[in-house]
């Protein structure tokens, strides 16, 4: 029969391997382009911000004689503020941990209903935008939001019963709540696999439940809560909306001195040494941050598959279930799900009955000229950014499979040590008015990062001996990346340009530093609405940019 199908010019021979055919022409252009993005990208990372330190000692960039606002600033003064952002940003992380903690325990350890949506807010911090949820605690924890309405009308007073929104309080109880998720998914991904072999053999000796917990759990968690707390406090201690829209007079950051010094008064060197004082702490905590990090995945490598979950049980879990999903739904869900609500508000009602479900807000905006041209900046932005990120973070990624150099691994982490409206100041420096092309690398510089984390996700589970086959049976290492590996990141890209989008998409402080001309997207009109007190408009808005943004929650609820 051999000789039949070779006579015939078929060859069967088992052992015949047919190798992936070299990309095209075209193709092999896709890695130098590629190569080209990567550099553009980080050349708008470092370019900007280390222009922003020139002003330290130049003072070609001096121009608050053109305001006339002189700094009265003294070193006591940036030190009281910056004592205030380092103890809002702990106590904020703090309490997103401490929640997060509560929420890890049941997701890990128990069954319930609800779980794949509790573990799929993990998205909430990325996907859905800081001033949607600053404009959702406005509106239903404000003055006259709908808490105080409904318990004003059933205390039967004047006064709002609750009144913390506006203050160093609010600040903390906004900054935990909305970043509580990153501690959840942390947590409850090391604590779902950590062996039950020791606790047993423990309970068996006589250990009591508390004993073994304080040390034999909690130690083991250590490394995933002190990730989750510096991660958090990172994000608490460049926060610059949220600040911006509670703070007021009384409560400032670094972070919106350095916008006030840079856009107000023109103070570039005041804003050159808050940069400087932002971005030294910021590395040391980076530099933590990266070592926990490494320790976490040696740990995590060493972990066993998902263990057994069980139903809650005894009247103390029950209680404490039920009081973690309460405090969740009260300062996340609800105050999120009020915006929608309050889109259809009618300001004019006579009655109960005509309060809500009034569409006239919908319809202004459905008109209006400027929600539209909004609306496709948004999208335009959002996804030249997430594809400029995706190029990036790819490019990354072939290095890191086939040049294995220790040092590279850093370089993801230095965007997180700096904040969108320190680059925005370096880019202002550099030009100062900025365009649509400007925004897209500024945020790609910022956003890729994130992107990288979902594709070395993918990359991390495909097992080694594969790579090495394709490496093997290819042509090149090109043909084996893009016709291999990559197909076996669909997921991880998927994930990828979903999150980058919603990052863009959401994002109001580097459209607002930049000051591009003629500029606007949804983020900036929800805050415009919100500063002229149109809440209902803004709320109309942020509901739409919330299902722009949010369809990465529901793809985590269903991978999760």
């Amino acid at each position: 029969m051999f000789y039949k199908n070779k006579l015939q010019g078929r060859d069967t021979r088992p052992d015949r391997v047919s190798r992936p055919s070299g990309l095209s022409k075209a193709g092999r252009l896709v890695l130098p382009l590629g190569g080209l993005i990567f550099f553009l990208v980080l050349l708008s990372f470092f370019l900007p911000l280390l222009l922003s330190f020139v002003p330290l000692f130049s003072s070609r960039f001096d121009f608050s004689h053109i305001t006339g606002v002189k700094s009265s600033f003294d070193f006591s003064q940036v030190f009281r503020i910056a004592a205030f952002t380092v103890f809002q940003a702990f106590f904020s992380a703090a309490l997103a941990c401490a929640v997060g903690f509560a929420a890890a325990y049941f997701c890990a350890r128990k069954n319930f209903r609800g779980r794949k949506f509790l573990m799929a807010l993990s998205s909430v911090p990325l996907c859905v935008p800081a001033i949607i949820v600053a404009l959702s605690f406005i509106i239903f924890f404000g003055n006259n939001g709908i808490l105080n309405s409904f318990l004003k009308s059933l205390l039967n007073q004047d006064e709002p019963p609750v009144n913390f929104v506006f203050s160093m309080t609010g600040v903390i109880i906004i900054h935990g709540f909305y970043n509580f998720p990153l501690a959840m998914k942390t947590i409850s991904q090391v604590w779902e696999r950590l062996s039950e072999d020791e606790p047993n053999a423990a309970l068996l000796l006589g250990a009591s439940k508390f004993r073994i917990f304080k040390t034999i759990t909690f130690p083991a968690l250590l490394n995933s809560i002190a990730v989750s707390f510096l991660l958090i406090f990172l994000f608490c201690f460049f926060s610059f909306i949220i600040i911006l829209l509670f703070g007021g007079l009384a409560l400032t950051t670094l972070e919106v001195e350095l916008y006030k010094a840079a856009r107000t008064k023109l103070d570039m060197n005041l804003a050159a040494k808050i940069a400087f004082t932002e971005i030294s702490a910021a590395l040391i905590l980076i530099l933590i941050y990266s070592n926990l990090q490494k320790k976490m995945r040696v740990q995590n490598e060493n972990l066993k598959g998902i263990g057994e979950r069980t139903s809650i049980k005894g009247f103390g879990q029950k209680v404490f279930f039920s009081f973690t999903i309460f405090i969740i739904i009260l300062f996340l869900i609800a105050p999120l799900f009020s915006i929608f609500l309050h889109s259809t508000y009618n300001v004019n009602y006579t009655s109960i009955f005509n309060k809500f479900f009034y569409f006239k807000a919908w319809k202004n905006i459905f008109l209006s000229r400027t929600f539209w041209t909004a609306l496709w900046t948004s999208i335009k932005i959002g996804i030249l950014t997430a594809l400029v990120s995706l190029i990036a973070s790819l490019f990354f990624a072939y290095i890191t499979v086939f040049y294995n150099r220790r040092k590279i691994y850093a370089i993801p982490y230095l965007p997180l040590a700096v904040s969108s409206v320190m680059l925005g100041f370096g880019w202002l420096l550099l030009r100062p008015n900025g365009t649509e092309l400007i925004l897209i690398f500024a945020q790609s510089s910022l956003a890729w990062p994130f992107a990288w984390t979902q594709i070395q996700t993918s990359l991390l589970r495909i097992p080694q001996n594969i790579i090495n086959a394709a490496v093997l049976l290819s042509p090149d290492k090109k043909t084996a990346f893009f016709k291999v590996i990559v197909p076996m990141c669909k997921k991880g890209i998927f994930s990828a340009l979903a999150f980058v989008f919603a990052i863009s998409a959401g994002d109001a402080s580097l459209p607002i530093v930049l000051n591009i001309p003629r500029f606007n997207n949804l983020a900036l009109l929800i805050f415009d609405y919100a500063s002229s007190y149109r809440f209902v408009e803004s709320s109309a808005v942020a509901v739409v940019l919330s299902l722009m943004t949010g369809f990465v929650f529901f793809l985590q609820e269903k991978e999760t």
